[in-house]
């Protein structure tokens, strides 16, 4: 058991700062969890449709069914990084997300279907696309904290992106929506291993402070005297965060934006296609649309310089006025 421990918590020795590496851990535990998200089913749901003979209603409540419950849960899951670290949990997620990829490309009816998909987009969704890896690279870095942010926000899409031309690309050599959902379980299986060895909770785990700053455990005043703060920083329980009007004005804005996107993107490739546009045609569009995410880390640029607040009133203009 010992010997399992030091495996598992061997402190990694870079030439560049770790934070790195934890960055560039969530961009596969993203791509493998976005299989379950909505844009992936939106750009499959017509090889399934075709196959299957279901209703598009009905492969559309299973998007909307986990994207619910994934936002129900999301409060916990946040609980339960906050006191366990982020390590675990993302692990936990990629077998899950592993497993429902396995039954769905098993499945011949509608509830076994539902049970796999509905449960891997509840549990996958939080857990290695939106909550959890933002809170681990957070805890990286303090400084560059807007530009990490925004690069992270873009691994979602851009999976999507990948995913749907996956889906196209290999209906196009017969390889059908089973298969395809069959190799995203082999990758997760793959990347598994990796999180699990080479991911970290915190710099603190390896010596190290926010930003790359050196950590002296001797040093009883450098757990919070070094830690680069960002200047007008303020931090906040949860408790005083939920009694200001500024987190439920953010949270309302984003969550009809959200919504909006959401029942866009997931009836786009349907409607290309009922306007006479190929189905392989209509995924690349809406692989495109999504590959464009990468402006994203321009808005992560702007905002460090104008502020996050100036940021999101204009982006929420441009949004209005597309």
């Amino acid at each position: 058991m010992q010997q399992l421990y030091k495996f598992l918590n061997w402190k990694p020795n870079t030439s560049f700062y770790y934070g790195w590496v934890v960055v560039g851990l969530t961009l596969p535990a993203t791509f493998c969890a976005t299989g379950l998200a909505q844009i992936a089913i939106a750009g499959a749901q017509d090889y399934i449709y075709e196959d299957m003979g279901w209703s598009r209603s009905s492969i559309a409540f299973a998007a909307s069914a986990g994207t619910w419950i994934a936002g129900l849960l999301a409060p916990l899951i946040g609980r339960i990084t906050d006191k366990y670290g982020a390590r675990y949990l993302m692990v936990f997620g990629l077998l899950v997300a592993a497993c429902s990829f396995f039954i769905i490309s098993f499945s011949h009816n509608i509830v076994m279907f539902y049970s796999a998909y509905i449960t891997g987009r509840a549990i996958s969704g939080p857990i290695l696309i939106n909550l959890t890896p933002r809170t681990i690279v957070v805890n990286f870095f303090r400084k560059k904290r807007n530009i990490i942010l925004s690069t992270t926000s873009t691994f979602r899409p851009i999976s999507g992106s990948i995913i749907i031309l996956m889906f196209a690309a290999f209906a196009s050599i017969n390889i059908d929506w089973r298969q395809t959902y069959m190799v995203l379980a082999f990758l997760t299986l793959i990347i598994f291993p990796f999180i699990l060895i080479f991911l970290r909770n915190k710099p603190e785990d390896i010596g190290l402070l926010p930003d790359g700053i050196p950590y002296k455990p001797n040093d009883k005043s450098s757990n919070e005297d070094q830690t680069p703060v960002l200047d007008d920083e303020k931090s906040f329980t949860l408790k005083q965060a939920t009694k200001t009007k500024t987190l439920w004005i953010v949270t309302a804005a984003m969550s009809l934006g959200l919504t909006g996107q959401s029942t866009i993107m997931f009836s786009l490739v349907p409607f290309f296609v009922e306007s006479g546009i190929s189905q392989t045609n209509a995924a690349v569009i809406l692989s495109i649309g999504s590959f464009l995410a990468l402006g994203n880390i321009g808005w992560g640029y702007v905002s460090t310089y104008i502020g996050s607040k100036n940021s999101f009133i204009i982006s929420l203009i441009i949004g209005t006025c597309v």
